[in-house]
C-alpha cells in the first residue's frame, strides 16, 4: 500500500511501479512515502506552500555509501526551461559558506523540480536567536562576514539571493554558518508585494538586483546588534533608520547607507559594505561608544569566529574557501633561489566597472617603431602579456620559466623571474589589480604569483588533465577561466574553487578563451576548429560554430563588446571577425600570406593590428567592420634577430611585444598619424 504525503487528504494505492514518485491523484501532487530519490528514501513533509514543498528523506539502504545520512528535498511547482537551468547553476556554487544543492532533478511528469541539500541538525540562525540571549560584537562581525562572502561568489555569476533572512543562514559547525534558499533568485518569493524589514524597495516593484541583497544584510546586522528588526521599507524612501546611539555613530551612517532607497546610494558592492560594517564595528569597541546597544558578553557563542581583525581593511581575511583537494604545494628548492621582484606601489584598479566604458577616438596608426629589445631567456618563449597599464611585460617559457620586465618609453629593463612551474608555460596574464599574475602549465598546474611578495605562487590549483593550455581573467579579476587538452573550461573564483566546469572541445582540447568587456560572455577556441559562446552565469552555450581550417589560436573581443576576432594555425592564414552572439562571419582578412602570430584591438574598437611569421605588421581601420588594411609594415628579420614567433599588444600604451624564434623580446611602439 503506497500513501501520499498530503496534509490534507491522503490518497492510498494498493500497487504502484517502483519509480513512481508523485501521486497522480487530481489536484495533488505530493510525494508519496517511501518514494525514491537517488539514494534517499521520502519520510515525512515538513512544510507546504503554495510554490513549494519540504520534505525530509533518509538513506533508502542503511550503510548505503552517500554524502549525508539525511537530506531535505524542496520540490517547486510550476517550472520551466529556464528555472530548470538555473537550478543547475546553483549546484555549481561551491564556497564554505553557501549551503551546497547536491541534486537538481525533474520529477512527475517533468513539471516539478525537486531541489536536494543536506540536512542541518542545528537549525537556522533565526531558530537559534530565539533561544540565546544578545550576541557579541564579534560574533556578529564573523556571522555578517561569511554572509557576505557567501553573497559576493554569488554576484559574481549573477545570482542574486532576494530573500535573505535569518531563516536562511543555517548553523552547520562551530563557528560556520551557510547562505541557503538561493533558488527564490529564480522562482521569486511567496508575497513579492508584501513589504518586510529585508525587502528592498526595488525588490517591491520585481526588481531585485545584487544591492537588494546588501539592503537585505544590513536590516540583519541590525537585527543581530539590537535585537529587533527596523520598519518595513516604504518605497523608495527606504525603511525608517532608527539610530543605534544617539547621536548617530560611524555605525549607524553605514547601516543607513546600505538600507538606502536608491541603489546608487548605496555601497558599490557586498564586499564593501562588509568591510565598512566591521570598521565601523571596531571602531566602536575601540572607542567604548557602545552605548544603549553594548551587548552582554555571551558565553554560549564563544565558537564564532571574528575572521581576523576587523581593522585590516586593507587585506581583509580570505574566506573559508581556499582549496584543499586540489591544491598541491610547488617544490621548495625551485623557489629557494628566487630574487625579489620589486615594482613601484600604485593603487589597485576599480573593480566596480561591470561594462566598458566609453573611450575616447584613438588616432589610426602610421605604423611601428622599434624601442629596443630583451634577451634572457634560454628556451622558446611561449606566451606573452602586458601590464593593465602597459609597464611591465611577463614572458613564459618552455622551461618552466616567467621572466618580468619593465618597459618604458626610453628604456627596459629586466626585473626577475618566477620558477614553480615543471613543465612548459602555456599561458599567462596579468590580473586588474596589476600586482599578480595568473599562468598555466603543461604540468597541469594553474598558478597565482603574487610578484610584490619575492615572486612565490600565492596559491597552486590542479588544473586540466594533459596540460593546462590558455587562461584570461575577467576585467574585474573576481574570476578565472582556464582550458585544457583535456576539453574542458573551467571557471574559478580567486580561492581557487571552481564555478563551473563545461566540457566544449571535446576532441582535441581548448586553445584559446577571452571573456567579453562586461563578463557576461566566455568564447571559447579549440583544436577541433570551432567557436564557442556560452554564458557563464548561466553555464549555458547559445553560440557554437566551425570557425578555422585549422585549430584556433586565439580569441579578442573588440571593447565594445560587438565583434570577436580569431586566427587560427599555420593551414589558415585568415584574421576573421564574427558577430559575437550569433557567430555571423562578418569579414575574413586574407592579406597575411603567412601564419598569423597576434592580434590587438585599439581601445576604441575603430582599428586592428595583426602580425605575422613574415615579419609583416599590418593596420586595419573598421567601419562597420568593413576591414580596411591602410598600413602594412614589414619588420626585416635583422631587427628582430630572428623570425617572429608571438605578438600581444597593449592597447591602453599602444605597445607591441614580438617574441622571435631565436628568444628575443622586441618592443615597438605604435606611431600616430
Amino acid at each position: 500500500m503506497f500513501t501520499c504525503l498530503n496534509p490534507y487528504e491522503r490518497h492510498s494505492f494498493p500497487g504502484l511501479p517502483a519509480d513512481r514518485l508523485v501521486c497522480e491523484a487530481p489536484g495533488c501532487g505530493f510525494l508519496l512515502a517511501g518514494a525514491p530519490i537517488g539514494q534517499w528514501s521520502v519520510t515525512s513533509l515538513l512544510k507546504s506552500s503554495r510554490r513549494m514543498d519540504l520534505y525530509l528523506a533518509t538513506v533508502a539502504v542503511p550503510g548505503t555509501r552517500s554524502v549525508r545520512d539525511r537530506v531535505v528535498i524542496r520540490v517547486l511547482r510550476q517550472i520551466n526551461s529556464t528555472i530548470f537551468l538555473r537550478s543547475k547553476l546553483l549546484q555549481t556554487l561551491y564556497h564554505a559558506h553557501i549551503h551546497p544543492l547536491l541534486r537538481a532533478d525533474k520529477i512527475g511528469r517533468g513539471d516539478l523540480l525537486a531541489l536536494i541539500s543536506p540536512f542541518e541538525e542545528n537549525g537556522s540562525l533565526a531558530a537559534y536567536l530565539e533561544k540565546r540571549s544578545r550576541l557579541s560584537f564579534q560574533a556578529v562581525g564573523g556571522i555578517i562576514h561569511q554572509i557576505a562572502e557567501a553573497l559576493h561568489l554569488a554576484h559574481g555569476v549573477r545570482i542574486i539571493h532576494g530573500h535573505l533572512k535569518p531563516e536562511n543562514c543555517l548553523l552547520v559547525a562551530p563557528g560556520k554558518l551557510q547562505v541557503c534558499d538561493f533558488y527564490y533568485s529564480f522562482v521569486g518569493c511567496e508575497n513579492p508585494a508584501v513589504p518586510d524589514p529585508y525587502t528592498a524597495p526595488e525588490q517591491l516593484e520585481g526588481k531585485a538586483e545584487a544591492a537588494s541583497d546588501q539592503f537585505a544584510l544590513a536590516s540583519l546586522a541590525y537585527l543581530l546588534l539590537r535585537q529587533r528588526v527596523l520598519p518595513p521599507s516604504s518605497g523608495y524612501l527606504g525603511g525608517e533608520y532608527q539610530p543605534l546611539i544617539s547621536p548617530m555613530h560611524p555605525l549607524d551612517l553605514t547601516l543607513r547607507r546600505a538600507r538606502s532607497g536608491q541603489i546608487a546610494e548605496r555601497f558599490p558592492d557586498i564586499r564593501t559594505f562588509d568591510l565598512a560594517f566591521r570598521a565601523a564595528l571596531e571602531s566602536m569597541l575601540r572607542t567604548g561608544q557602545t552605548g544603549e546597544i553594548s551587548p552582554a558578553r555571551s558565553q554560549t557563542l564563544t565558537s564564532w569566529r571574528d575572521p581576523g581583525r576587523i581593522s585590516a581593511l586593507a587585506a581583509p581575511p580570505p574566506p573559508e574557501t581556499t582549496i584543499r583537494p586540489q591544491q598541491y604545494s610547488p617544490s621548495p628548492s625551485n623557489l629557494a633561489s628566487v630574487p625579489p621582484i620589486e615594482l613601484p606601489e600604485r593603487p589597485p584598479e576599480p573593480v566596480e566597472q561591470l561594462v566598458t566604458p566609453s573611450v575616447p577616438e584613438t588616432a589610426f596608426p602610421r605604423g611601428a617603431t622599434q624601442l629596443y629589445q630583451f634577451t634572457g631567456h634560454t628556451a622558446a618563449i611561449l606566451s606573452l602579456s602586458w601590464s593593465p597599464d602597459g609597464q611591465y611585460l611577463a614572458s613564459g617559457a618552455q622551461d618552466g620559466q616567467i621572466r618580468l620586465w619593465s618597459v618604458q618609453q626610453d628604456s627596459g629593463r629586466y626585473l626577475g623571474i618566477l620558477q614553480g612551474h615543471k613543465g612548459k608555460v602555456q599561458g599567462l596574464c596579468w590580473l586588474p589589480d596589476g600586482k599578480h599574475i595568473a599562468t598555466v602549465s603543461s604540468d597541469e598546474a594553474v598558478r597565482i604569483w603574487d610578484i610584490t611578495s619575492g615572486g612565490h605562487p600565492e596559491s597552486t590549483w590542479k588544473g586540466h588533465e594533459g596540460g593546462s593550455t590558455t587562461i584570461d581573467p575577467t576585467t574585474d579579476g573576481a574570476m578565472l577561466a582556464t582550458g585544457g587538452r583535456d576539453g574542458v573550461v573551467r571557471v574559478w573564483d580567486r580561492t581557487g574553487q571552481v564555478i563551473s566546469r563545461r566540457l566544449v572541445h571535446r576532441d582535441k582540447g581548448v586553445q584559446a578563451l577571452a571573456w567579453s568587456p562586461n563578463q557576461e560572455l566566455l568564447a571559447t577556441g579549440g583544436a577541433d576548429c570551432f567557436i564557442s559562446v556560452w554564458d557563464a552565469s548561466l553555464n549555458r552555450q547559445f553560440a557554437y560554430w566551425p570557425a578555422h581550417y585549422d585549430e584556433v589560436r586565439a580569441l579578442a573581443w573588440s571593447p565594445n563588446g560587438r565583434y570577436l576576432a580569431s586566427y587560427g594555425g599555420k593551414k589558415d592564414n585568415r584574421i576573421c571577425i564574427w558577430e559575437a552572439q550569433s557567430g555571423k562571419l562578418l569579414v575574413a582578412i586574407e592579406d597575411h600570406r603567412r601564419e598569423v602570430i597576434g592580434i590587438l584591438w585599439s581601445s576604441d574598437s575603430n582599428w586592428l593590428v595583426s602580425a605575422a611569421t613574415d615579419g609583416s605588421i599590418r593596420f586595419w581601420r573598421t567601419d562597420e567592420v568593413e576591414m580596411k588594411q591602410q598600413v602594412m609594415q614589414i619588420l626585416p628579420s635583422s631587427a628582430l634577430n630572428g623570425s617572429p614567433l608571438l605578438m600581444t599588444g597593449s592597447a591602453s600604451q599602444r605597445r607591441l611585444a614580438l617574441a622571435t624564434k631565436q628568444r628575443n623580446i622586441a618592443i615597438f611602439q605604435i606611431g600616430q598619424q
